[in-house]
């Protein structure tokens, strides 16, 4: 997958193992500000493909930050259920439907994301990205 297809708002696929560590304190840019915190995520390399939210095109690296869906977070971030952007979701039997971590952004290489299994990818409406991010911020400071 080509970076330029890759911005703010698709909702994509990828296996939390590939979220890159990051560490407290470390040089951020401007999303990226409230992010450097080590990823609970890495080294989980039973965990299948799971939805996120791209929060940011590629930096020059080719790393992109982005939001992950899921039934259970690791460490249970804050988090959100997933209707409250008008983001795709499947109710599970047990679980109920599933949740958005509004807490701190993961980061990952462009190209260990996968499009989901839709014929054209999702992509949150500008007004439920806004609400999306706006929550992040509220949760991160």
């Amino acid at each position: 997958m080509s970076p330029s297809n890759i911005h703010s708002g698709v909702v994509m696929v990828a296996k939390p193992k590939n979220f890159q560590r990051r560490s407290r304190g470390a040089v951020c840019t401007s999303l990226d500000q409230q992010c450097c915190v080590a990823n609970r995520y890495t080294g989980q390399s039973t965990i299948g493909q799971h939805p996120v939210v791209v929060l940011s095109s590629p930096d020059e690296s080719g790393l992109v930050m982005v939001a992950s869906m899921s039934h259970r977070h690791p460490g249970n971030p804050p988090q959100r259920p997933t209707s409250m952007y008008n983001l795709p979701t499947q109710i599970h039997p047990v679980e109920g439907e599933g949740t958005i971590n509004i807490g701190w952004p993961n980061q990952i290489h462009f190209s260990k994301l996968k499009q989901t299994q839709t014929s054209a990818p999702a992509t949150m409406s500008a007004s439920d990205l806004e609400a999306l991010m706006k929550d992040i911020g509220k949760s991160t400071h």
